[in-house]
This record gives structure tokens, C-alpha cells and sequence, in this order.
């Protein structure tokens, strides 16, 4: 599959975070986020790319990355907002992109985005 690390990548990221391999989350990071455009690899790339840094405990990064993909009616948004939420340990943001996932009938990333409230460590923030 050489050649196809965009498309590739982001389902290894998925799987090394599930397995807590931090260290192939680390290898398989994207060096830098990708445009943001229409062609699902790089929207699968992007909402990855937030995951994985979510894992390494990038909390930094995520907040400055994830706050370019809340716009509003988009396939990113919900990415976005979990991303930030989580980041700033803001849960009402995390809850709203649960719903979102919810509504673009992304049952698997709403369960997860579910989960993540969980594991929120920062004092509540309610939004900006």
C-alpha cells in the first residue's frame, strides 16, 4: 500500500489508539493537518489527525487545530467541537458534538465521543 498512507494512515491511527500504542499513534501521525477539503480522505485524515493528538496528550495543538473545523452544517464540526471540548475540558462542546455525530448518523464516533466525557480531566468550561 505504498503510495496510500493518506488513506491508509488514519485507520492505522484508529487501531493504535484503540490498542494504547502510543508509540504508532506518534509514527503514524500526520506531520502537519491537511487543508481542509472535500475529498474524504483528508476529512478522515483530519478527524485522525485530532484523535491521535487527543491520545499523545496534546492538548495545546489540539485546541489551536480543532477550533479551524467548527463550522457549523459540516462533516468536520462535530471532530471539531470534540476535539476543543475535550481539550479544554469543555462538556456541554463535547455532549453537542455527540448529538452531531448522532445527526450525521455516525453511531460508532458518537459512542466514542460519549465515552471521552469520561475521561475529561480539566475543570468544566462552559464555551467561549
Amino acid at each position: 500500500m505504498e503510495g496510500y498512507e493518506t488513506v491508509r494512515n488514519p485507520v492505522l491511527v484508529r487501531l493504535a489508539i484503540g490498542r494504547g500504542d502510543l508509540e504508532a499513534v506518534r509514527r503514524l501521525l500526520p506531520v502537519e493537518m491537511p487543508p481542509p477539503t472535500k475529498k474524504w480522505w483528508q476529512l478522515t485524515t483530519i478527524a485522525a489527525r485530532l484523535d491521535a493528538l487527543i491520545a499523545l496528550g496534546e492538548l495545546g495543538v489540539v485546541a489551536q487545530e480543532a477550533a479551524r473545523f467548527i463550522e457549523p452544517g459540516t462533516y468536520l464540526e462535530p471532530f471539531g467541537l470534540r476535539a476543543l471540548g475535550y481539550a479544554t475540558g469543555d462538556r456541554a462542546r463535547v455532549e453537542l458534538a455527540a448529538a452531531r455525530l448522532d445527526g450525521l448518523g455516525l453511531d460508532w464516533h458518537a459512542a466514542q465521543t460519549r465515552q471521552m466525557l469520561g475521561r475529561i480531566h480539566h475543570a468544566g468550561g462552559g464555551g467561549d
